[in-house]
């Protein structure tokens, strides 16, 4: 194998302790942009995550906290989004 070819993607194992049924991991991912959402989706659901939402934004992301039965076990989120409406809320604020 060449320096510039790629190996085989390496495989993780999730072992965090779950208060969920089941011990099923809850994730969320607040990002804007629509691929990074769906390739961090992808890249936690190989890790063993068993329930992965996303928010585009974090007033979004904000009401899925509040709506959830269970607390999220993992959130990723952006630090910095576009201001769109009167909030101003960064991916920190919101954590």
């Amino acid at each position: 194998m060449s320096k510039h070819q790629l190996g085989p993607a390496p495989r993780f194992n999730i072992a965090l302790a779950s208060g969920a049924p089941g011990g099923a991991l809850k994730a969320l991912i607040i990002d804007e942009g629509e691929l990074s959402r769906s390739v961090i989706s992808t890249m936690l659901r190989e890790m063993g995550v068993q329930q992965v939402h996303t928010a585009r934004r974090p007033e979004q992301a904000r009401r899925q906290i509040k709506e959830a039965g269970h607390a999220y076990d993992i959130i990723i989120t952006e630090f910095h989004f576009r201001r769109l409406s009167n909030h101003d809320m960064s991916g920190q604020d919101l954590l």
